[in-house]
């Protein structure tokens, strides 16, 4: 046999083990249920349960840190090393069919803004897959979001800093409140000059945590900035929706 074709023969093993194991990770991600998704802890009530329900067929083994959250304007998170929470246990294994729970509390008092933490839930490599010899594990983390909220904190906010330049619209989405909120839709929609309605398109968003400011850069075609005169930003929340009229120049650049 030739060495490419050597080659390609290992690659092609290869190939198959990596997307057997790909298929593998998946079932199992299914297969595990983590209740609840979101912890938040609030004065009188600063401890939290956590389960975790293995429905597949084999035992899956995980470690637990936690990390202080916060975020950058364009939505990256910011994870350090934090004393504020504790848990119990470090590390657990799940038998096939079963579930364990992971004590959650905090040590530290609510303040005037929300803290926010993150729980992360990391798999670690089977140990019977690592006996039989080479096998690709893809190994499936889940991060829990933790809220310690203060009390009386409604959901606040603004949309700021809008600008238009070479067929993109930017704005910060800034959160004026003392608690998180989660931006479920940004929207813009665009008027003529008689009003009526000339486009509107959407996005997903998500968290801006209290206090926190995030950047938006959402595209407009240029035959719906030629026909538009005046933009509509949304930001919906669960709450309320945040609203910002931005005016079109006449005759301006797209």
């Amino acid at each position: 046999m030739s060495f490419k074709k050597l080659l390609r023969s290992l690659l092609a093993v290869l190939l198959v083990t990596f997307v057997m194991g790909w298929a593998a990770v998946n079932t199992f991600a299914a297969s595990l249920e983590v209740i609840p998704t979101t912890i938040t802890m609030a004065s009188g009530s600063t401890t939290a349960l956590l389960t975790i329900q293995n429905q597949g067929q084999e035992e899956v083994r995980m470690e637990v840190i936690v990390s202080a959250w916060n975020q950058k304007p364009n939505g990256e998170m910011v994870l350090t090393p934090t004393y504020d929470v504790v848990f119990f246990p470090e590390l657990l294994s799940i038998p096939a069919g079963g579930s364990r729970n992971i004590r959650v509390g905090t040590v530290v008092p609510p303040g005037t803004i929300e803290k926010t933490y993150r729980l992360k839930l990391m798999e670690l490599p089977n140990l019977a897959k690592n006996k039989r010899g080479f096998e690709v594990q893809v190994l499936v983390n889940q991060s829990i979001p933790i809220f310690l909220a203060p009390p009386d904190s409604p959901v606040t906010g603004r949309i700021e800093a809008l600008s238009f330049t070479k067929g993109v619209l930017s704005f910060t989405v800034r959160n004026t409140g003392t608690r998180h909120f989660i931006a479920k839709t940004i929207r813009i929609t665009g008027f003529d000059t008689a009003g009526k309605q000339v486009f509107s398109q959407s996005n997903k968003g998500w968290y801006i945590l209290a206090a926190g400011i995030r950047d938006y850069q959402l595209p407009v075609s240029k035959n719906d900035y030629r026909q538009s005169r005046r933009l509509l930003v949304e930001v919906e929340t669960a709450e309320r929706t945040f609203k910002h009229d931005f005016d079109l120049p006449s005759g301006g650049n797209y």
